[in-house]
């Protein structure tokens, strides 16, 4: 997934298990299972809840990223 990405579901919908292309913006929502980005140009997550267990590398936390127990990020 790449570009600009703005979660507003009403119904609790999240992205799993995803890549993101190189300075991937994701605003809103939730993220679960393994989000990997670009080393080289972080994605930035901002307003977004990681769900437990979840495991995220090349990417920046930006303003109002909670992480529930058992995050790692790398």
């Amino acid at each position: 997934m790449g570009g600009v990405i703005t979660n507003t579901s009403k119904v609790g919908g999240f992205f799993m298990n995803v890549t993101l292309l190189a300075n991937t913006k994701i605003t809103g929502g939730k993220l679960k299972g393994t989000i990997k980005g670009d080393k080289k140009a972080p994605a930035l997550l901002e307003n977004v809840r990681m769900r437990k267990g979840s495991k995220l590398s090349g990417v920046k936390l930006g303003t109002n990223v909670k992480l529930e127990k058992g995050v790692v990020v790398e």
